[in-house]
């Protein structure tokens, strides 16, 4: 995965694309590293978690913002499709905690749609 200048580690849409990603979902789970993406019994999504060590007083999951709106129901990752995912922007450790707190100390992933805003 490509990391910018200023340490941003950035997949951008020619990446999803060779990745053969049909769903956003699949294209987080084929090009974001440092997380594992769970799936129940149907193969629907169901949670991410960081790799490594979990804690019992933090969140374990990253936070993830879809054109910057904080998403609470990972289902929807599986409804859309791939293509219409401009960036995923991964933000671990103090890069993620200096944008989003606590919120975020498993790491943030923001995704930018080509229709989106932010």
């Amino acid at each position: 995965m490509p990391v910018a200048a200023d340490g941003r580690r950035v997949i951008d849409a020619r990446a999803i694309e060779h990745s053969g990603a049909r769903t956003v979902w699949d294209a987080l789970r084929r090009t974001v590293p440092f997380f594992t993406f769970r799936e129940n019994s149907r193969g629907r999504p169901t949670r991410a978690d960081h790799r490594g060590r979990s804690s019992i007083a933090l969140r374990d999951q990253p936070l993830i913002l879809v054109d910057g709106v904080e998403l609470q129901d990972f289902t929807v990752l599986g409804a859309m499709p791939a293509s219409d995912v401009l960036e995923i922007e991964v933000l671990t450790g103090v890069d993620a905690t200096t944008y989003y707190g606590t919120n975020a100390t498993k790491g943030a992933i923001r995704i930018r749609t080509k229709s989106g805003g932010t």
